[in-house]
């Protein structure tokens, strides 16, 4: 009777164990992706490299900057994202810092992007300007 009653409070206890592996899982992943797509934009992306040819020097160089400042950005959102989902499980202050520290980066990011997007939107402009002026001459 006693094996079959521990077979039981395994089974109940199984759903939790597999959620929390789950998490687990799920958190590394999330870290793992935000870091390689940082390390990409830091490293290998040479997207605002190639604008150099039709972009204005200084506007280029700032766009460059910017985004590596983006991508460093992200590698220290995926290492407090690692410290949250790892080690701060257990001390509600610091996991709060953290989570709080995570939140600003999010927004800065997304701040950055979005100022990389309206440069982005001003070539375009300025392209088609240029563009439509030569046609009419």
């Amino acid at each position: 009777m006693e094996a079959c009653a521990t077979n039981r409070a395994a089974l109940l206890y199984l759903p939790m164990v597999l959620a929390e592996q789950f998490h687990n899982w799920t958190s590394d992943a999330l870290v793992v992706l935000i870091a390689a797509a940082g390390l990409y934009y830091l490293f290998i992306s040479r997207a605002a490299h190639r604008l150099s040819t039709v972009e204005n020097r200084d506007v280029n160089e700032r766009r460059i900057r910017l985004r590596r400042i983006n991508a460093v950005m992200m590698i220290v959102l995926a290492a407090l994202l690692f410290l949250a989902t790892r080690v701060l499980g257990t001390h509600p202050r610091s996991l709060a810092l953290v989570m709080l520290g995570i939140l600003v980066l999010l927004v800065v990011i997304v701040w950055l992007a979005m100022v990389d997007l309206r440069m982005l939107m001003q070539l375009r402009d300025r392209r088609r300007d240029h563009d439509a002026w030569q046609h009419r001459n």
